[in-house]
């Protein structure tokens, strides 16, 4: 069983060695912007915490069951949000796993070019992979 540094109905996230693996689950669709970024909000405050404690370089966001659908503002509020949390944590990677669900996809590709826009004035690699194992082996080396 994994010891959860965070958990709700939408998105669970856990220590794996150096890496924070968070990952959404199928049940997304059924949020609404608010609870995305409730979801959010929370589970950066709890990586924080784990970073205070341990020696964690890199962060694989496993999207693979994704289901919400991310409007463009809301892209822009993530990359915006996430981005500077990462920076001052640290983190030197981060991992995004591609969702399987055609609308939500489209919207992480439009959150990787919001990301683009930033990468010039931050060390932080990004990756951007089809499944886990690839994130999860770009992320540890």
């Amino acid at each position: 069983m994994k010891d959860y540094i965070y958990q709700s109905e939408y998105l669970k996230a856990f220590v794996e060695h150096d890496v924070i693996i968070s990952y959404w689950e199928s049940s997304s669709e059924k949020m609404d912007m608010e609870t995305f970024k409730e979801n959010i909000t929370r589970f950066a405050q709890k990586a924080q915490e784990v970073i205070q404690t341990k020696s964690v370089s890199a962060i694989v966001d496993n999207s693979h069951q994704m289901r919400f659908a991310i409007s463009p503002s809301l892209q822009v509020w993530t990359v915006r949000t996430l981005t500077p949390l990462y920076k001052q944590f640290g983190i030197r990677k981060h991992a995004l796993v591609m969702p399987q669900s055609p609308i939500s996809n489209m919207a992480y590709r439009q959150i990787k070019e919001e990301y683009s826009t930033y990468k010039k004035s931050l060390k932080l690699e990004r990756g951007y992979f089809d499944n886990l194992p690839e994130a999860k082996h770009w992320a540890k080396n």
